[in-house]
């Protein structure tokens, strides 16, 4: 009896994370922010280290977000971008 609440439990439990697990992977999309301490001064260029994914709700995402960084390494921007702000598209330039 001890051993099946046993499995009963464990079973349970793996359930709950799978679920959780595919819920947040499917409510959330990762886009491009920079990274927590950094900040991105005007004209300088952007830097892979410089960057970070920061989840964001599918329902709430800001139009012009990028999900992959090389679009935007190599980039400068038009103003300072702090930390863990998402890099929009309008805030970029190439020259």
């Amino acid at each position: 009896m001890v051993l099946g609440c046993a499995v009963a439990a464990g079973s349970a439990y793996l359930l709950y994370s799978t679920m959780d697990q595919a819920i947040t992977q499917h409510n959330y999309v990762n886009v491009v922010a920079v990274k927590p301490g950094h900040m991105i001064e005007p004209y300088t260029p952007i830097l892979a280290s410089d960057l970070t994914y920061l989840p964001m709700a599918k329902d709430h995402v800001i139009p012009g977000t990028f999900t992959d960084p090389a679009e935007v390494v190599g980039k400068r921007t038009y103003q300072k971008v702090g930390e863990l702000s998402p890099i929009l598209d309008w805030q970029l330039t190439d020259n």
